[in-house]
């Protein structure tokens, strides 16, 4: 994402974060309840107009305040995908807003993927950085990022220790 913005404001300066247009895109992604199982993912070029929120002390919370009457204009998404997973919850394709194959893989056993992604998707900006379940892919490092460490698809390793030991398993 890309933004502009003071840390420190002076008085009367404009505190709002810009979007540098053609800089970022956004994506949202849906999951089932409770798990790691994606359902959907919505794309937006260009970053989103970020609304800044003071900290108040002593419990106060804005959102209660009946004199708080700003409300964020709704920021339509210029392209939609549908998942399809297996049955571990593995993404295996995704299917545009026409019903078109978006990205399709085929994947080796310990999860390195062959990915093919339609002309559409790629204009569309739709592309699946999610593996196996609760792993996200690095394009740069070609590895998959578990939560709390790096997993090597090609050799089936993780690459560091899990960050509770043997304590659990």
């Amino acid at each position: 994402m890309a933004w502009e913005c003071r840390q420190e404001p002076e008085a009367g300066a404009d505190t709002h974060f810009r979007p540098i247009p053609g800089a970022a895109s956004t994506t949202h992604y849906l999951y089932e309840p409770g798990s790691f199982v994606p359902l959907a993912q919505a794309v937006r070029q260009g970053s989103i107009r970020l609304h800044r929120q003071p900290v108040y002390e002593g419990g106060y919370d804005i959102d209660e305040d009946p004199l708080w009457t700003y409300t964020i204009p709704p920021q339509p998404f210029d392209a939609m995908a549908w998942y399809q997973c297996d049955h571990l919850g593995t993404p295996q394709e995704l299917t545009d807003e026409t019903g078109a194959i978006a990205w399709s893989a085929q994947y080796k056993a310990w999860g390195a993927a062959q990915a093919v992604i339609s002309d559409a998707a790629r204009k569309a900006g739709i592309q699946n950085p999610l593996r196996f379940q609760g792993q996200y892919f690095d394009h740069e490092t070609g590895l998959h990022y578990n939560r709390y460490r790096y997993y090597d698809p090609v050799s089936g390793r993780f690459l560091s220790k899990d960050p509770i030991g043997l304590a659990r398993g």
